[in-house]
């Protein structure tokens, strides 16, 4: 079969190959604004969550066994929270930077790492107020 009567994939003849080959440049062009979101959202979804979680920081009273199985349970969830606000910021970098090599605005990359960064502090504190509320 010659190469006129081949079906269209949507893949160039460039030698971009399969789908788990090279990537077409101009495809990924959108990939600074991809990074941003997913830093974007991952950001506004742990800063909405502080305030349950200081409500629950303040109104949890247990005693016994129960309170170290709450306390530990409190601390680990405000260190995985921390840790995937520190992965957002990162993605919100790797946005800007895309979007740098792209020549395309930066806006959603650095507003995903500002408002990880700000996540990042609430959290902080609402690690201290966890802690505080346990001693």
């Amino acid at each position: 079969m010659d190469d006129d009567n081949r079906p269209m994939t949507g893949l160039s003849r460039e030698g971009y190959g399969s789908a788990f080959g090279r990537v077409d440049p101009e495809a990924s062009s959108s990939s600074g604004v991809e990074w941003g979101a997913a830093s974007l959202v991952l950001g506004a979804v742990f800063a909405l969550m502080i305030p349950p979680a200081l409500l629950l920081a303040g109104s949890v009273h247990v005693g016994g066994r129960d309170a170290v199985v709450v306390e530990g349970a409190g601390y680990l969830f405000a260190l995985l929270i921390l840790f995937m606000s520190a992965a957002g910021a990162a993605f919100g970098v790797l946005g800007v930077s895309a979007a740098q090599r792209a020549r395309r605005p930066i806006a959603l990359g650095l507003a995903g790492v500002m408002l990880n960064a700000l996540s990042l502090l609430m959290w902080a504190g609402a690690l201290l107020a966890w802690y505080s509320n346990w001693r």
